[in-house]
């Protein structure tokens, strides 16, 4: 554990290399690709705030993308990690790119996340009753649904089943931007962060965006290059490890 209170889960040495989780799951989502990965790069993994061993946040407020940006590159300041390849799964990639926008890094690397969060806003000021309210669980289990978890291999599935059911007041607050604010606003303000990443990028899907999207992030981060899996899975990294592998070792590459 941190003095920032943030867990990070250590393994390797060589080019670090930062994994960052989604809502829901903890850095021992990761175990697979730090296994794969340990003889090559110094891999760290996290529990974002509210996850696993990391402490829950008093306010909804505390849970601002660039606030745990900062707590997590004071966290890897204290562990003497410097300018890491970052990769973030979901919201995860979220983070990742406001890491990457405020603090070196060797490259970013996205799983699964559109970062037009326009509709994603929409949706959840949409069922925003039953994510404050006592159905939250029923919710939690249509969005669960909604991951084309079928797809998973085996072993990759019961990792995943392990992780619990996230408190609905960390869900709340990681989610707080998308309820409190006009969508096209609030992408407005994502976007500054977007339009403020340097490093090489790259974009892995479970399918590849359609055109349109596309064009919209490389007009923000132009130096993006996207890939797929050819699934329609929220978790494809873990459908064929071996291209985020790739992806990740061609980034080590290039250092």
């Amino acid at each position: 554990m941190s003095g920032n209170g943030l867990a990070l889960r250590q393994s390797g040495s060589g080019v670090p290399l930062v994994f960052v989780h989604g809502l829901g799951a903890d850095g021992r989502i990761w175990s697979p690709f730090i296994e794969a990965l340990a003889g090559e790069f110094r891999c760290v993994a996290i529990d974002l705030p509210g996850h696993g061993d990391s402490a829950e946040l008093s306010q909804p407020q505390d849970y601002e993308f660039p606030a745990i940006a900062a707590r997590l590159h004071a966290s890897l300041r204290q562990a003497s990690i410097a300018q890491p390849i970052i990769v973030g799964h979901s919201i995860g990639a979220v983070m990742a790119s406001f890491y990457a926008a405020e603090f070196p890094v060797r490259a970013v690397i996205h799983i699964d996340q559109p970062l037009d969060i326009r509709e994603r806003a929409r949706t959840v000021q949409s069922v925003q009753d039953m994510l404050r309210g006592p159905d939250f669980p029923l919710l939690w289990q249509k969005v669960r649904a909604s991951f084309g978890l079928e797809h998973l291999p085996e072993e990759a599935g019961k990792l995943e089943a392990r992780m619990p059911l996230p408190r609905q007041p960390v869900v709340l607050g990681y989610w707080n931007g998308l309820l409190t604010h006009e969508p096209d606003a609030y992408q407005n303000y994502v976007d500054g962060y977007l339009r403020a990443i340097r490093a090489p990028c790259a974009a892995l899907h479970g399918v590849m965006p359609d055109p349109g999207y596309r064009d919209w992030l490389r007009q923000r981060i132009p130096q993006v290059r996207f890939d797929e899996i050819g699934v329609p899975c929220h978790f494809p990294h873990f459908v064929v490890p071996q291209k985020l592998v790739s992806v990740i070792q061609d980034a080590g590459r290039a250092v």
